[in-house]
């Protein structure tokens, strides 16, 4: 142990000072206190289970979302948010997650679902399996998987630790030592968790450390004075006032309470303010933003000749995260497209979700001098992923794909009109509003006309 407060002690030196914006989890903590469930919301839940048996994607996605943050009635709902954990969609699988996360130590039932969960082959379900996993309250069971022979589920176990936020601190040495597994990818997750469980602990001992004790007192007015005061301290007292809101005390509860709700209040105004400060690329489309991120990467010059081979052996690794990095490098590449061009369209197929989409990203850098990927990028359109298809169809508007845009947006499947239409927004050609139009009077598919609805609304935007 001593080691260990060793090792967080000179780690303690290198971190920065904390964010205004809260972390994920406390941003999560605080929708979850302050949620306000009418009797109104509990009463659709057998419209929501029923009407999830036969929903498209989004749809499946948006309804376990919304059972999660109802959080009633567990004895109907926690079945099925378990049976979509197995959904063959990523982003269901990643809400319903979530939703158990939601639910609390309801969802005790739902725990072996969530282990097995932090081995999904997607990083996003996986992550929110971890971060339901410490909300449940499921220690014994993240501390088993900290042993597991899979090294994607000691990693997410290691993520879940810290999600576990200060109760994680009895846990220090199980992190440190993970800090030495032989797998890269855990002992990055555990050098993170250290740092992030380090930072806390400096914050809580050192400048909230009067507050802390007051807000442990036995006298409820130094308690009630403490709540009022955590109001003042940003992101780092929602701990504090989480512990607070369930006092006995009702006044301390109520100050704790409208604390948070203070504390929420200013975190959507730092949102606000933090998106105002890339005002630069707020109101551009995504095509417009990639567009001016083109050209700044045009600045710099960069030469990559050099460095090409290990990118390439990079696509080979089985680390999501290396590919992706690769591939984001790669698209920029101006030189050995003979060699880097067939890397990328088979990056196009690979079995996870955001390198797929990066693949069609890095295509749709490289524009024209990768047309002959256009087949690929069209394939994708039937992706069962929504990211990667819609990286595609940006991707084919960044060619100037025309021709084959427009080919497809006659299609007999509705899932690559819906995408064909995304293209044609994508490039932004006023010229296409009749056509637009006229599509609009004989597309019957309520998704594709959606789309082309959407479509029809930017570039009339433009005209004006």
């Amino acid at each position: 142990m001593k080691k260990c407060i060793c090792i967080l002690a000179l780690m303690s030196l290198t971190i920065s000072h904390t964010q205004e914006i809260a972390s994920w989890k406390r941003r999560r903590d605080l929708q979850r206190v302050l949620r306000n469930t009418t009797p109104q919301m509990v009463a659709q839940i057998p419209q929501l289970l029923e009407q999830l048996k036969n929903a498209d994607t989004r749809q499946r996605a948006e309804i376990v979302r919304t059972l999660g943050e109802i959080g009633q009635q567990p004895q109907k709902v926690i079945p099925a948010l378990v049976n979509a954990l197995k959904d063959e969609a990523a982003i269901v699988r990643r809400y319903a997650a979530f939703a158990l996360g939601d639910m609390g130590p309801q969802a005790t039932s739902a725990i072996p679902q969530l282990v097995e969960a932090l081995g999904d082959k997607e990083w996003r379900p996986k992550r929110a399996a971890a971060m339901a996993l410490a909300e449940i309250g499921a220690i014994e069971e993240i501390l088993a998987a900290t042993t597991s022979s899979d090294p994607q589920i000691r990693r997410m176990a290691t993520r879940s630790l810290v999600d576990l936020g200060e109760d994680a601190m009895p846990y220090i040495d199980i992190i440190a030592k993970l800090a030495k597994d032989q797998n890269p990818d855990v002992v990055r997750e555990a050098m993170w968790s250290l740092e992030i469980l380090v930072l806390h602990n400096r914050i809580v001992t050192t400048k909230l450390a009067p507050l802390v004790r007051n807000a442990n007192s036995k006298n409820p007015k130094v308690r009630l004075k403490a709540a009022k005061l955590l109001s003042q301290e940003g992101t780092d007292a929602i701990p504090i006032l989480l512990k607070l809101h369930k006092d006995a005390n009702s006044q301390v509860s109520q100050a704790a309470i409208n604390a948070l709700r203070f504390i929420q209040e200013k975190q959507y105004e730092n949102i606000v303010s933090l998106k105002m400060d890339i005002s630069k690329k707020a109101k551009l489309t995504w095509r417009q933003r990639r567009v001016y991120e083109k050209k700044e990467n045009k600045k710099q010059k960069l030469d990559l000749s050099q460095k090409i081979p290990q990118l390439l052996e990079n696509l080979k690794s089985e680390d999501e995260h290396s590919k992706i990095q690769a591939l984001e490098v790669l698209g920029h590449t101006q030189t050995q497209l003979d060699i880097v061009l067939p890397a990328i369209i088979a990056a196009t197929q690979d079995t996870n979700t955001k390198v797929r989409q990066q693949a069609a990203l890095a295509l749709g850098n490289l524009g024209e001098r990768a047309i002959s990927a256009k087949a690929n990028l069209l394939q994708m359109f039937l992706d069962k992923e929504w990211l990667p298809k819609r990286a595609a169809a940006l991707a084919l508007a960044e060619m100037n794909a025309r021709d084959d845009i427009f080919q497809a947006i006659l299609s007999e499947d509705s899932r690559i009109r819906e995408m064909a239409a995304r293209s044609i927004a994508d490039m932004e050609n006023i010229h296409d509003i009749e056509r637009v139009q006229s599509l609009l009077k004989t597309e019957k598919a309520a998704n594709v006309q959606r789309e082309l609805h959407r479509t029809l609304d930017i570039l009339q935007s433009l005209k004006k």
